[in-house]
């Protein structure tokens, strides 16, 4: 089995795996959910975070299904160890980084990247404290399919996907269509 690293290079290159640098690099291939109806942001009810999880828990199963994925734990702050406080520590453990990825060419300001990442088989519910950390801006993670290279990247407010070929984001964006924006630009 290759390394996270190598996995996401044969997929995606030098581009970060960060769900909006995939957006703007792979925008053919590319969906947007919202978590909640409106496009409200944040979940405030415990009803808010029930449909929020239910949203997530269908893209990351459209996306991953029974495949092994790769669990990313992205930090911005250069780190050589996953810190215990992070909600995906429990899986993925004191690892080393799986990679660092400096700005985008387009962008000096954004800051390094760590990745931290773990196969692991996905399981909507073992996720739901790190995804309700994501809901509130507090944590950042992504899932790659480790076969297909299709990811979920969820973030406060909804989702990115990006998928293999642009059939299959057209498949799913007719399947979560009441999920989607009206804007003309998925945002």
């Amino acid at each position: 089995m290759s390394t996270f690293a190598d996995a996401w290079h044969s997929h995606f290159g030098d581009t970060r795996p960060e769900g909006h640098s995939l957006r703007e690099a792979y925008p053919e291939r590319w969906l947007r959910i919202h978590s909640l109806p409106e496009g409200r942001r944040y979940p405030e009810t415990t009803k808010d975070r029930a449909i929020l999880l239910a949203r997530h828990h269908a893209v990351a199963a459209a996306i991953v299904g029974e495949d092994l994925a790769w669990l990313v734990a992205l930090s911005w702050d250069p780190t050589e160890a996953l810190a215990p406080a992070h909600p995906l520590f429990p899986w993925i453990g004191p690892a080393r980084p799986a990679g660092m990825w400096g700005p985008a060419d387009h962008d000096d300001d954004l800051p390094d990247l760590s990745v931290f990442a773990m196969l692991v088989q996905w399981r909507a519910a073992d996720f739901d404290a790190a995804l309700m950390e994501v809901a509130e801006d507090r944590s950042s993670f992504l899932l790659m399919n480790a076969e297909t290279g299709a990811v979920w990247a969820p973030y406060d407010g909804g989702a990115d996907l990006i998928f293999p070929h642009e059939w299959e984001r057209d498949r799913a964006a007719i399947q979560f269509s009441s999920w989607t924006s009206p804007r003309s630009d998925g945002l």
